[in-house]
């Protein structure tokens, strides 16, 4: 069986400081982003921000195209992820999976060893190499 997931990689700037946001997993011992099942009638651009959202409480803008893409086992089948950059414009003080989780900024670099997923790891080290297309990404959305 395969599931199509979408995901949010949460971004912003500190300091000059590309720092990326992560969220504990349901069990609360690892480190992920916010990523979901694509239900029936929604895009994964749209369940990227939902999951962003009710997982982390945070609201922003979702850059177009997917930056990678990744594969994991889960319930006895292969859970495939698209995964979507965001720049975070709000938190939350209060969202849906706020009892559940936390979430935590983290620097770019530190972010990849602390991610549950190796492969997620290995984007996260891959734009942090490619900082320019975050800041593109964060002047056109200032500009509109």
């Amino acid at each position: 069986m395969i599931y199509e997931q979408a995901a949010a990689m949460p971004y912003r700037f500190k300091a000059q400081k590309l720092q990326i946001m992560l969220v504990q997993t349901r069990s609360g011992n690892k480190w992920t982003i916010p990523k979901g099942l694509i239900d029936p009638g929604f895009t994964p651009q749209e369940t990227a921000l939902q999951e962003a959202y009710e997982e982390a409480g945070i609201k922003g803008v979702l850059h177009p195209d997917v930056i990678g893409e990744f594969s994991y086992s889960k319930w006895q089948g292969v859970c495939k992820v698209k995964i979507f950059l965001m720049k975070v414009e709000s938190e939350l003080s209060h969202w849906p999976e706020k009892f559940f989780r936390q979430r935590k900024w983290v620097d770019i670099n530190q972010a990849s060893k602390m991610i549950k997923y190796f492969e997620m790891g290995e984007m996260i080290n891959k734009l942090a190499q490619k900082k320019n297309i975050v800041l593109q990404f964060t002047q056109e959305t200032n500009r509109e």
